[in-house]
């Protein structure tokens, strides 16, 4: 989108239809356990059905896969036409790394979830690298005692809100394509003293494998995603550029932000025990499996 004045009102949408809340029209059915986020790119048909195919092994038959696609992807739409616990979102964006398009079709698996008519209590994110090792229902389980996984005051999500002069630092976070006081439900200008407004806001993080949120928390997000940055346009989404392997990708400080800022009204219990947030996200990479204590997940 372009840059506006620091204060001003954001533009106007430029596609109503598209930005419409997620439960506009019929209300989705609330109850009835996970739904499973997961995104692919340009892997091999076979990877991606490997990926499905574990979900499905590792997962109780109530928990349901919404997958995206990349129009980079050779698997196709169909190819799980017959298992009823797969809904394929039918937009087929072309994804990238450590950019906004990790997060904003993750926002949209949540989206089509819920215009499908899908019950669920919380979201799973997941990676095309991800592999659940733990079934019997664990990962429900869990998820649900710990309702959403993030942490705060960790110090490289703060430098996400770093002065836009220090652009080394503030990468994708200086663009015109939010407000960072609406990131925290705040009026739209009042971070333009960012510097200010840093020492009175924490950034939260989570790594964004693994990491989950309640129903409230997910749809919520993805509709203020979609209604209030111009990440509702993917060619917007792409552009924005952060710093890979930085701790603060859009990915892993905007949905546990969101998350934070709108505890009370979500109802989300801030829990200072497990660092400030709601707890480890469920994934440990494979190169630290020494410290894969409670990991249910792979990547």
């Amino acid at each position: 989108g372009s840059a506006r004045e620091c204060g001003a009102a954001p533009e106007p949408p430029k596609d109503a239809v598209a930005r419409l809340p997620a439960d506009a029209g019929p209300v989705a059915p609330k109850g009835g356990g996970l739904v499973v986020s997961m995104l692919f790119g340009s892997e091999g048909a076979s990877y991606v059905a490997a990926g499905v195919a574990n979900v499905l092994a590792f997962t109780l038959p109530s928990t349901k896969l919404v997958v995206h696609l990349s129009s980079s992807s050779p698997a196709k739409s169909d190819a799980w036409a017959g298992e009823a616990r797969v809904f394929v979102n039918p937009e087929r964006g072309a994804t990238c790394g450590a950019c906004g398009m990790v997060v904003r079709q993750h926002a949209a698996n949540v989206r089509h979830a819920v215009r499908r008519g899908l019950a669920f209590d919380h979201v799973l994110i997941l990676a095309s690298t991800c592999r659940l090792v733990v079934g019997g229902g664990v990962v429900e389980a869990t998820v649900h005692d710990r309702d959403f996984s993030s942490y705060q005051n960790t110090g490289g999500a703060q430098r996400a809100k770093f002065p836009c002069q220090n652009e080394k630092a503030a990468q994708g976070w200086c663009g015109p394509w939010f407000d960072l006081a609406d990131l925290f439900g705040e009026a739209p200008g009042a971070a333009c003293d960012r510097e200010t407004f840093m020492r009175t806001h924490q950034m939260a993080f989570a790594i964004h494998e693994g990491s989950f949120y309640p129903r409230r928390a997910a749809v919520g997000f993805a509709d203020w995603l979609y209604g209030n940055t111009s990440w509702y346009d993917d060619a917007n989404a792409r552009s924005t550029k952060f710093a890979r392997h930085s701790g603060m990708v859009g990915e892993e400080l905007l949905w546990p932000t969101w998350t934070h800022a709108r505890a009370n009204e979500l109802g989300v219990e801030i829990q200072e025990r497990r660092g400030g947030g709601g707890g480890p996200p469920l994934c440990v990479h494979a190169g630290s499996l020494h410290r894969a204590n409670d990991a249910l997940v792979v990547h």
